[in-house]
């Protein structure tokens, strides 16, 4: 009788250790399961003709070329170049830090008209601002707004213009808030892009502190 008792207790003694793992073991059905981390998103930044930011100057003049663009002289803050864009004539102005590195984009598409020239250009603008959303999404701000004694449609908008008095853009904005594209229509209804980077702020920073220096 007592081999028999302490057969019966081992058997039990080892059941309740085979119960205690698989219940150790099992996973918790209310636990949850920890979320794998998010990859980091691509830094968003903006650039003209594929062109690096602080690529030298030989090195834009290089890669303007293989777009079809023309160099002119320039100065020696600045690549100048003559290509095409939307069927017009544009102009780009690669603006150059104290190391002679690209900062700066300043495109210029330029009407052809003699006539009224924003009933041309306008259709250029929203060709341009439709690629742009196409390739970085919405715009982070757009704007068509005119002052007094002008008015959307009231087919003065070339002379609201020049006169200062219209404003037409879209903006889009980089990771960092250095980095932008803004494409607008300029006081001569031409259309202008413009692509900056967070080197040209630093650029302009140093340049104001040496004129301080000189105070």
């Amino acid at each position: 009788m007592m081999s028999g008792s302490r057969t019966r207790g081992r058997r039990a003694v080892a059941w309740l250790l085979a119960l205690a793992l698989v219940s150790f073991a099992a996973p918790d059905a209310g636990a949850k399961t920890p979320k794998a981390p998010k990859a980091p998103k691509p830094e968003k930044k903006f650039t003209f003709a594929d062109i690096g930011w602080y690529a030298s100057k030989s090195v834009v003049l290089e890669r303007l070329e293989e777009k079809g663009y023309r160099a002119i002289p320039g100065t020696r803050d600045m690549v100048v170049a003559q290509g095409r864009m939307f069927e017009h004539i544009a102009v780009a102005r690669g603006m150059l830090d104290d190391s002679a590195r690209v900062v700066r984009w300043e495109v210029t598409v330029l009407a052809d008209s003699k006539g009224d020239r924003f009933q041309e250009m306008k259709p250029i603008y929203q060709q341009i601002v439709t690629e742009c959303e196409g390739r970085h999404g919405s715009a982070w701000d757009v704007a068509e707004k005119y002052k007094f004694p002008y008015d959307k449609d009231d087919h003065r908008e070339m002379d609201a213009l020049k006169d200062g008095k219209a404003m037409i853009h879209a903006v889009w904005r980089g990771t960092r808030p250095e980095d932008r594209l803004t494409v607008e229509m300029d006081p001569d209804s031409n259309v202008r892009l413009t692509y900056t980077c967070p080197g040209w702020n630093a650029f302009q920073d140093r340049v104001r502190h040496r004129k301080a220096r000189d105070l």
